[in-house]
C-alpha cells in the first residue's frame, strides 16, 4: 500500500464505505500499513526508514505567505475597484475639459482618494489576518 492507496480513500464521499470495500476496514488498513491495531508499528530504525521512503516525512507542507504588494495586486483586481478607477479617470477628463484644471480635477481625484482608502484598508485587512495563520 502506498500514498495514493491511501489518499484515494478521502477522494470524493463514502470514506468509510471505501476502506470497508478496499482494506477490510481497521484490521485490512492495519495489515496494509504493516501494523498491528493492538501493537502499532514495529518502530525500528529499518521500519521507520522504509516507512519514510513510502510514504515521506511527517511534516507539514510549507505555505507561501502572500506579501504585502501580492495582496494590494489582489485588491486592484476586484471589479468594483477597477470600475470605480474608470469612472475616475471619465470624471477627471471631464471635469477638466469642461471646467479647467482649477475645478475639474476634484471630482477625479476624489474617486481615486476613496478607491484607494479602500484598497488599503482591504489590504491591512488581509494582510494581517494572513499573518495569524
Amino acid at each position: 500500500m502506498d500514498l495514493m492507496d491511501l489518499g484515494d480513500i478521502y477522494k470524493g464521499n463514502n470514506a468509510t464505505e471505501k476502506l470497508v470495500n478496499k482494506f477490510g476496514y481497521a484490521n485490512g488498513l492495519a495489515a496494509g500499513l504493516n501494523s498491528d491495531v493492538n501493537r502499532g508499528i514495529a518502530g525500528t530504525e529499518s521500519d521507520l526508514a522504509e516507512r519514510r521512503r513510502i510514504y515521506g516525512d511527517n511534516k507539514p507542507i510549507p505555505r507561501k505567505i502572500k506579501g504585502f504588494c501580492d495582496i494590494v495586486c489582489d485588491q486592484l483586481k476586484d471589479l468594483f475597484v477597477i470600475l470605480l478607477c474608470i469612472a475616475a479617470v471619465v470624471s477627471l477628463a471631464v471635469g477638466v475639459l469642461e471646467s479647467g484644471w482649477e475645478e475639474g480635477w476634484l471630482d477625479g481625484v476624489s474617486i481615486l482618494v476613496a478607491v484607494t482608502i479602500i484598497t488599503v484598508v482591504n489590504t491591512v485587512n488581509e494582510w494581517k489576518q494572513k499573518q495569524k495563520f
